[in-house]
């Protein structure tokens, strides 16, 4: 009784701290402004127990974009706790100016217990489905599976699940930041809201006594992979000893963004992708102090301004005409065809997260099939990442496209981030035999 009655004064004490905290992080101490990470706000919006997990992430569009009718009992076996959700508002930055961003942490809920935290990053959301975004989470009576988002009902609860407090940022321009221009695809944002909602969710796991471990993992699929790698790059050139990077595992995501922009520009093919590569570079181009190019500098045909407008005309337009010749102006093409467009290949090098040496080991995932980010982004990460002494593995999935892959990388990626945590280190290795 008396342990009990002192662990409970203990929360009572962390509680209100933290709420002196959160309003100090508000309101500011003398004026002063909040630092990136702080905490603003918090609520729990929503607990499953374990079967309710197993139904969500076992429902049919899931299954057949997976094309496995035996999800239910991958997610039954790797599924161990119910879960708690929570949304959370913290500080950020845009353009160096403070702003407040949203994403969801998902909690073992399970007393006693220390977790390790994992950053998941998601893929692209699109304009006209912001409110797939990570922090408008809930469970509506009538589940719908067509209205949810598989990233959090699958990939984030199940690993929560498993055992690790998983934080997913909404990135700028979703949630608590909407009205923010969507910052799609530009690393640099993608990487630094990430990084400072892990600083928050500390500070709620510290407020609420989940105590976690010191094993950090970051994981995402498609745009959020590319975030993943950023993210990573970003924690090891920073060193803060509370977010020491364990290990990454990206999915389908972007790593040499600069080759795939220079091969979308110059290729005659048509490209299923093409509204998103455009979108992806509107969005280079607004951020790019150099650039600002007006559209018709940059498109053939002319779109509304805001991004969402844009991407919403883009891919229109893309189902009749999918191919750069049709869709960029022919003198930015034509340049880029010579490489004589210097300021667009100087300034895609941002995005670039293909040539670097990580510290902690690296899982890439891809599909052979891939037709939206193809498999040559993991290609090349692999080979000048491992050129660089970095400890790599590369599973790469010779029958699977950009969407078939979600069991198998779930079930991996949990394998080697569970196994990180007993043996820190890997032999640099590929699943691919058609690799030098």
């Amino acid at each position: 009784m008396k342990s009990q009655t002192n662990r409970y004064l203990l929360r009572q004490t962390r509680i209100y701290f933290g709420i002196l905290g959160l309003l100090l992080a508000v309101t500011g101490s003398g004026g002063a402004q909040a630092q990136p990470g702080s905490l603003i706000r918090y609520n729990k919006v929503a607990y499953l127990f374990q079967e309710e997990i197993i139904e969500q992430a076992s429902t049919l569009p899931l299954a057949e974009l997976t094309q496995n009718d035996q999800l239910g009992n991958l997610v039954e076996l790797l599924a161990e706790y119910p879960l708690d959700y929570y949304r959370v508002v913290y500080e950020t930055t845009y353009q160096g100016n403070p702003v407040q961003a949203s994403g969801l942490v998902i909690v073992p809920h399970h007393r006693p217990g220390r977790w390790p935290l994992l950053s998941y990053q998601h893929g692209t959301i699109l304009p006209g489905i912001e409110h797939l975004a990570p922090s408008n989470y809930s469970v509506p009576e009538d589940f719908n599976p067509l209205n949810t988002n598989p990233e959090i009902n699958f990939l984030g609860s199940v690993m929560a699940s498993h055992g690790y407090v998983v934080t997913m940022p909404d990135y700028l321009g979703y949630g608590e930041s909407e009205g923010i221009p969507i910052q799609y695809t530009y690393t640099p944002s993608l990487a630094e809201v990430s990084r400072d909602m892990l600083r928050a969710v500390r500070e709620l796991c510290w407020i609420e006594d989940i105590a976690l471990t010191e094993d950090l993992f970051l994981a995402g699929w498609s745009e959020g992979a590319g975030a993943t790698m950023a993210l990573h790059r970003l924690l090891e050139a920073e060193d803060d000893p509370a977010l020491q990077v364990s290990g990454s595992s990206p999915l389908s995501g972007f790593y040499n963004y600069t080759r795939m922009f220079r091969e979308f520009a110059t290729s005659e093919k048509e490209e299923l992708a093409a509204p998103i590569y455009l979108w992806s570079a509107w969005v280079l181009n607004q951020n790019t102090p150099y650039l600002q190019k007006h559209q018709m500098a940059i498109y053939r045909h002319y779109y509304q301004r805001t991004p969402e407008h844009f991407m919403l005309k883009a891919a229109w337009l893309a189902t009749r005409e999918k191919s750069a010749e049709n869709l960029l102006n022919p003198v930015l093409r034509q340049e880029l065809i010579d490489g004589t467009a210097t300021d667009w290949l100087t300034a895609t090098q941002v995005n670039d997260h293909y040539d670097w040496k990580a510290k902690a080991p690296v899982f890439l995932h891809h599909g052979a099939k891939d037709t939206i980010l193809p498999v040559f982004h993991s290609e090349d990460a692999y080979r000048a990442m491992t050129a660089r002494g970095s400890s790599v593995k590369l599973y790469a999935y010779e029958e699977d496209n950009h969407f078939t892959l979600l069991e198998s990388y779930l079930a991996r990626t949990l394998q080697d981030f569970d196994a990180l945590q007993q043996a820190p280190t890997i032999v640099n290795t590929s699943s691919s035999s058609s690799l030098p």
